[in-house]
């Protein structure tokens, strides 16, 4: 299902728009933004304005996403949040790559993970499934528990 109060077919460039409150929404996703234009070549999706995701446990909140539905890469941007299960990420600018798991989080980053009791603070994180969580930066990193 989508709705917006202006929508268009672009054929010939493979391109969907949904234009002033918009939103796409299935059994398993949802995206809402001002706009969100979707290439059916590339796979990509953009979100623009207040923008918001969700599949499964994961949402991502942020001033733009731009999503890949082939690779699940994704870049968001503006004052960015990413929630997965009891994990929260915040920061300025979020990337992701889907081939590789790997993740960057830049600006004013906070992660904080409440079944577990922590919250950390850095200028820049990387983080992979695999090997978990590192900072990297000019700022320290800086680790605080709650248990």
């Amino acid at each position: 299902m989508a709705e917006a109060e202006n929508i268009y077919y672009n054929s010939k460039e493979g391109t969907i728009g949904l234009k002033t409150n918009a939103w796409i929404r299935d059994s398993l996703k949802e995206a809402r933004g001002d706009s969100i234009h979707f290439n059916e070549k590339t796979n990509w999706v953009y979100l623009y304005k207040d923008a918001f995701y969700k599949e499964g446990d994961r949402t991502l909140k942020g001033d733009e996403i731009k999503f890949n539905r082939s690779t699940q890469a994704l870049e968001v941007s503006g004052r960015t949040d990413v929630t997965e299960g009891a994990r929260t990420i915040t920061g300025n600018q979020l990337l992701y790559s889907g081939d590789s798991d790997q993740g960057k989080a830049v600006g004013n980053v906070i992660v904080r993970d409440s079944s577990a009791g922590y919250s950390i603070y850095c200028d820049t994180l990387f983080y992979n499934k695999r090997t978990k969580i590192s900072s990297k930066g000019t700022s320290p990193l800086y680790f605080h528990t709650t248990r």
